[in-house]
C-alpha cells in the first residue's frame, strides 16, 4: 500500500495489520504512474484532488470517514486576502460557504485542540445536516494498536462544545485502549476536561496514561467577571494566566448572549503566559498580541509590553500568587485581578482513580502546577499512599511546579518549560528511559 501519510498509514493498519506500507511522494499524475508501474500494488489518495482534477475514473473505493477520517480542512479551499483590503474582501466573501466554513472550523478546531500538526494521526470530517453538525473525529497510533473514532452531532456548536466533547471521548477510548498493551503506565493529573491532549500524546508515543484528575475547577467571582467582560473596551490589556481563565472569560461573554472575540474588539491587546493560553485564546477567536518567552505569571508580568497609566485586566485563580499583579501595580499600571476560576485540590471522585492506578506501577506522574502536586498528595493521603506517590517519577511544567514539588517531597525527574503538549509528552519518554536505565545500572552493579 502507498501512501505518504502517517494518518493514512495508522488507520489503516489498525483495520489492516497484514498490509505493508511503503511511502510514495509526488503529484497525483506522478503517483497515478507509480501505481501502474507495479511499485505498489495500491495507493492512497485524497478523493476531492481526484474529483477536482478529473480523474474519478481512476477511483477503485473510497474509504468512509469511519474507516480512515479525512485530514482536517480536507477537500476545502480557502482564499486569503489582505486584511486591509476592504474591496478584496467584499469581493472573495461572495465566493464563502457558510456550511463549508462551520464544517471546516470545526474540524481545525479539533486538530488544534489535540496540539497536532499537518501530519498527525488526527482525522476530522464536519458536515451540516438538518439536525446540526456532525463530526466524525479518529485517532489512530502509528503501529495500528491503538485506533478509536467518535461520532457526535449537535444542534450546533457556537461555543465548541461538541469539539470538546468528541476531543475528550477519543483521550478517553484512546488511554483505555492503550491500557490493554505494554507501554509504561503515566499518571496524568490534570483536570479532567483539561488533560485530553496530553492524554493522546502520550497514547501517541507508546505510553499509557492513566487520568487522575488532582484538581476540580469551578467558577470563580462570576459577577466581577461578568462587570470585566461589560467594560472590557476600557482596558489595554488582557493578561491570561491559563486555558482555565480564557473559559471563563468566553463564558461570561456567551451568558450575556456574545462571544469573546465579538466583545473584545479590535483595539484591545491580549497577553497569552504560554502555548497552551494561546491555543485556548484561538479556540475563542483572539489572536494574542504577546506571548512572554518563559511561560509564568511573574515573566507575563514583568515583561509584558505595557506603559505606566494603561489599563490592565489580569484575571486569576483563586490560588494563584499575588506577587505578578504587584509587580505590575508597581511599574504605574491600573490592574484588575478578578477571580475567575476556583480551584479544588484532591476531589473526591478521584480517590478512586488513583486506588486503581496505583497497583498497575506507574512509571512517572506528570504535575501540571502547584495545585495538581498538592492535589495528587491530599488524594494520597485518603489512601495511606503518600510514600508511594511521592516515589514516582515526576515530570513538571514550569519550573514553578518542579520548585514546589521538590518542596513537597516529589522525585522530580525532568522540566519542561513550555506549554506544549508534544514537548512534556517526550521529557515524560526520555525521563522513564533514563530511570529504567539507572535502575539497570545499579542492578548490574549489585
Amino acid at each position: 500500500m502507498g501512501t505518504d501519510s502517517p494518518r493514512r498509514t495508522a488507520f489503516l493498519r489498525a483495520s489492516r495489520p497484514d498490509l505493508a506500507f511503503q511511502r510514495l511522494h509526488g503529484n497525483v499524475d506522478t503517483r497515478l504512474r507509480r501505481l501502474d508501474a507495479g511499485d505498489a500494488d495500491a495507493i492512497v489518495l485524497a478523493a476531492a484532488g481526484l474529483d477536482r482534477l478529473g480523474r474519478s475514473d481512476r477511483i477503485s473505493l473510497r474509504l468512509d470517514p469511519s474507516i480512515v477520517p479525512p485530514a482536517p480542512g480536507q477537500g476545502a479551499l480557502a482564499v486569503q486576502v489582505r486584511a486591509s483590503d476592504s474591496a478584496a474582501r467584499d469581493a472573495v466573501r461572495t465566493l464563502d460557504d457558510p456550511a463549508t466554513r462551520r464544517a471546516v472550523e470545526a474540524e481545525r478546531a479539533l486538530l488544534a485542540a489535540t496540539g497536532g500538526g499537518c501530519r498527525a494521526p488526527i482525522g476530522a470530517f464536519a458536515r451540516e445536516t438538518e439536525h446540526g453538525l456532525h463530526l466524525i473525529g479518529g485517532y489512530a497510533r502509528q503501529d495500528g494498536t491503538v485506533r478509536v473514532v467518535v461520532d457526535r452531532e449537535a444542534m450546533a456548536d457556537p461555543d465548541g462544545s461538541l469539539v470538546r466533547a468528541v476531543l475528550h471521548e477519543l483521550a478517553d477510548e484512546a488511554a483505555l485502549a492503550a491500557i490493554g498493551g505494554d507501554g509504561a503506565r503515566v499518571i496524568v493529573t490534570r483536570a479532567a476536561d483539561q488533560s485530553s491532549a496530553l492524554v493522546l500524546s502520550l497514547v501517541d508515543r507508546g505510553l499509557a496514561p492513566l487520568s487522575v484528575p488532582a484538581i476540580e475547577i469551578v467558577p470563580g467571582d462570576e459577577a466581577a467577571i461578568a462587570d470585566a467582560i461589560g467594560r472590557l473596551s476600557s482596558f489595554d490589556w488582557v493578561a491570561v494566566t491559563s486555558s482555565n481563565t480564557v473559559e471563563s472569560l468566553a463564558a461570561a461573554a456567551r451568558d450575556g448572549g456574545t462571544t469573546l472575540a465579538a466583545v473584545a474588539g479590535p483595539r484591545l491587546r491580549w497577553a497569552a503566559v504560554g502555548a497552551a493560553t494561546k491555543r485556548a485564546l484561538a479556540g475563542a477567536g483572539i489572536k494574542p498580541t504577546w506571548v512572554p518567552s518563559r511561560s509564568s505569571a511573574d515573566a507575563l508580568a514583568d515583561a509584558l509590553p505595557v506603559t505606566a497609566g494603561e489599563r490592565v485586566l489580569f484575571p486569576r485563580s483563586d490560588l494563584a500568587e499575588l506577587a505578578p499583579v504587584e509587580r505590575l501595580a508597581a511599574r504605574g499600571v491600573a490592574v484588575e485581578a478578578p477571580v475567575a476560576y476556583r480551584t479544588i485540590e484532591g476531589p473526591a471522585p478521584s480517590i478512586s482513580l488513583l486506588d486503581r492506578a496505583l497497583p498497575l506501577g506507574p512509571s512517572a506522574t506528570v504535575l501540571t502546577s502547584g495545585s495538581t502536586a498538592r492535589g495528587l498528595l491530599a488524594l494520597a493521603d485518603h489512601l495511606g499512599a503518600r510514600e508511594l506517590v511521592l516515589a514516582i517519577p515526576a515530570v513538571c511544567l514550569g519550573p514553578e511546579t518542579a520548585l514546589h514539588a521538590k518542596e513537597l517531597g516529589y522525585r522530580v525527574a525532568a522540566v519542561e518549560p513550555m506549554q506544549r503538549v508534544g514537548a512534556i509528552a517526550d521529557l515524560v519518554v526520555r525521563a522513564i528511559a533514563e530511570t529504567e536505565s539507572r535502575h539497570t545500572q545499579v542492578e548490574v552493579a549489585l
